[in-house]
């Protein structure tokens, strides 16, 4: 799950210090569609168009989870504003398809709201539940393909309510070499109608390739593997591009080590991020640590279980 860029916060604070609550209903805010980020993509920056096979990276590339297998994810979050983010899906094979189902919910925290009038009260900033419907499937060793819809509600203020259904799809392509490249297009659809005009959707088209490798060497501290991530992901809300990279050392499938960064030409100049993962038997313990930009500090931790 991501960490919030907190486009819509700190104007709703502002705005709640000034005007009535009417007029937040419409500011360009984020929500549940792109705060969703699992723990492994975080620590990598944000690139996971490439990552394959891995259930939680549904989120990002409906392709993911064809080659996932049976499994169960449970993470959460907590933010530098006390805001909260929680996910859990499940992915199973259903004949030559793979179904997968996932609920995510975003809490922006209490905040106090007055009024013009000099009156004041408490409120939720913003509540976001998400639920997503995913089908993938391989076509032998070499490609996989899948596509999600996501529902989603969101309220403002305790007071505005909105709907919008989104679309996912996207494909991985494996051509060989320790090489898998990515492409998704995520949250399509209208725009989410709190009144009047509305928000758009955060419209994203991500481009992305993974490289592993052997590490040579003999004993010691040297990983097993190194794999390199590296995405390209066009913001179409925002016009403007962001590359993510990061690299994960494996020590035999069991113990995971992770770093990322993620420039961008956004508010946030650049991000930094570390991560582990550890595989006890059919667990999958990850988590992830941002180190750096204004949504610096923020935690995240996810459960995934083969079942």
């Amino acid at each position: 799950m991501r960490v919030p860029r907190v486009s819509f916060l700190p104007a709703a604070l502002f705005l709640c210090a000034v005007a009535s609550a009417p007029a937040v209903a419409d500011d360009d805010s984020s929500n549940a569609l792109d705060l969703v980020e699992p723990a492994r993509t975080q620590a990598l920056g944000g690139a996971a168009a490439g990552i394959d096979g891995d259930p939680t990276a549904i989120w990002m590339n409906p392709a993911a989870s064809a080659n996932s297998g049976r499994s169960l994810t449970f993470g959460g979050q907590r933010g530098f504003i006390d805001d909260e983010t929680w996910q859990a899906s499940g992915v199973a094979p259903v004949g030559p398809l793979a179904a997968a189902l996932g609920v995510a919910y975003y809490d922006s925290g209490v905040i106090t709201l007055r009024n013009a009038d000099g009156t004041s009260r408490r409120v939720t900033g913003q509540r976001d539940l998400l639920v997503l419907a995913n089908a993938g499937i391989s076509a032998g060793e070499a490609l996989s393909a899948g596509a999600s819809v996501k529902l989603l509600r969101s309220d403002l203020l305790d007071e505005f309510h909105a709907t919008a259904v989104a679309a996912d799809a996207g494909v991985v392509v494996r051509p060989g070499g320790g090489i898998a490249a990515g492409l998704s297009i995520q949250n399509a659809g209208r725009r989410v109608r709190y009144r009047g005009e509305g928000v758009p959707l955060p419209i994203a088209l991500r481009a992305g390739v993974a490289a592993g490798t052997p590490v040579e060497g003999e004993g010691g501290i040297s990983p097993d593997r190194l794999t390199g991530f590296l995405d390209a992901v066009w913001l179409i809300r925002e016009s403007r591009v962001e590359w993510r990279g990061g690299v994960e050392a494996d020590w035999g499938g069991t113990l995971f080590a992770r770093a990322g960064v993620s420039p961008s030409r956004g508010d946030e100049s650049w991000r930094a991020a570390l991560g582990v993962g550890v595989v006890f038997g059919k667990l999958r313990l990850d988590y992830a640590i941002q180190l750096s930009g204004p949504s610096a500090l923020p935690q995240v931790v996810s459960l995934t279980v083969k079942v």
